[in-house]
């Protein structure tokens, strides 16, 4: 499986959280697999239906975007933003398909360059535990 090794999955890639220091948030915190997370949430009737994961399903809405815990909240207001112009968020996602071994590429505008970049990340989660 993958690992990003500019943002690996641990406490220091996320720092303090919720007011706590980063050795303690990092008590609070598991690292888990985008799809073994929503599997585990998924019902065992969906799981039967053989209910995947899906990146886009049909329409993004502003509404879709939400803010967790992690202080992201600069990423999910451009996120929402983007969502308002149909298309727009999808062309971001350069893979869009599941990956078998968590590995995605992204495209994310580095605006200290003034130019497009492709990122390269894994598909783990900083979930409370």
């Amino acid at each position: 499986m993958y690992t990003d090794k500019k943002f690996p999955p641990k406490a220091s890639s996320i720092g303090a959280l919720d007011g706590k220091t980063e050795a303690e948030a990092a008590k609070d915190i598991e690292w888990v697999r985008a799809d073994k997370y929503f599997e585990s949430k998924m019902s065992s009737d969906d799981k039967e239906k053989g209910v995947r994961l899906k990146l886009f399903e049909g329409g993004v809405e502003t509404k879709d975007i939400a803010q967790g815990g992690l202080g992201d909240c600069w990423l999910m207001s451009a996120l929402a933003c983007m969502s308002e112009h149909e298309g727009l968020l999808r062309t971001c996602f350069l893979t869009q398909e599941w990956n078998d071994r968590g590995k995605y590429q992204v495209r994310i505008y580095d605006g200290r360059a003034g130019k497009w970049t492709v990122q390269t990340i894994d598909d783990m989660l900083a979930v409370k535990k």
